[in-house]
């Protein structure tokens, strides 16, 4: 089995007490309106790799200005 991080927080105090390691990972599919990380729920991590594979040149990377 293979998992995506998306990030790793090594001091967390949120949803509850104490000091905790946070672990996101990519590719959450429930969709939870209250989601505090919704950039985790698709599993495209915006790399650019399909750009570069796709045949037909139908993709572009969008660059945020």
């Amino acid at each position: 089995m293979k998992g995506f991080i998306n990030r790793i927080i090594e001091n967390s105090f949120i949803d509850g007490p104490g000091n905790r390691m946070a672990i996101f990972m990519q590719g959450c599919n429930m969709a939870c309106l209250y989601c505090h990380n919704p950039e985790t729920q698709r599993l495209c991590t915006v790399c650019g790799e399909c750009v570069y594979y796709c045949e037909k040149g139908a993709l572009k990377k969008k660059i945020k200005r």
